[in-house]
């Protein structure tokens, strides 16, 4: 679960 915490994040930064 902390890791798609973590995917979601790292996600968020890389289309931002």
């Amino acid at each position: 679960m902390v890791k798609l915490g973590c995917i979601r994040l790292f996600y968020r930064r890389l289309r931002n």
